[in-house]
């Protein structure tokens, strides 16, 4: 039997909480956008497709930062975690793909804040993943709407 324990590096384990609550969030929103349209169709089904990978993604992360693991057993969850943000990745369209690199750049620019808690690069893509999320959101309503613009009737 392996024995699991939580990561010592602070970073880790907020990225970890971060990764958690995104992934909270974006299976939330993935289950109520798939309610709240009685008819969900192609657009709306992309959409919900979107957060729910966007949630598997990260509730993978959450594991894999916050837990101790043996190196290979490690590799096989980031390959979980690579095929979920993939495929989130090839739903999005829009401001949604905007905020998406936007978080991928602050990801990449290793970034941090002292805010709370310390919080690195990882927790504050994030939290942008979070803002992206919220978009998907406003988009699905405006397909269960057919709306695809602002002021459009």
């Amino acid at each position: 039997m392996v024995d699991i324990s939580w990561v010592d590096s602070p970073l880790e384990r907020t990225t970890a909480l971060t990764d958690a609550l995104l992934a909270l969030l974006a299976l939330g929103l993935s289950w109520r956008g798939r309610r709240a349209l009685r008819r969900p169709g192609v657009r709306g089904g992309l959409w919900s497709a979107a957060l729910f990978s966007m949630g598997v993604g990260a509730g993978l992360g959450a594991v894999a930062h916050g837990l101790k693991w043996p190196a290979g057993d490690l590799a096989a969850w980031w390959h979980g975690i690579h095929l979920a943000l993939g495929l989130t990745a090839s739903f999005f369209v829009g401001a949604a793909i905007a905020l998406q690199i936007l978080g991928g750049a602050v990801q990449a620019a290793a970034w941090s804040l002292a805010a709370f808690r310390p919080v690195d690069h990882n927790g504050l893509f994030h939290l942008v993943q979070m803002v992206g999320a919220g978009v998907l959101v406003v988009g699905l309503g405006r397909s269960a709407r057919g709306r695809s613009r602002p002021g459009r009737p």
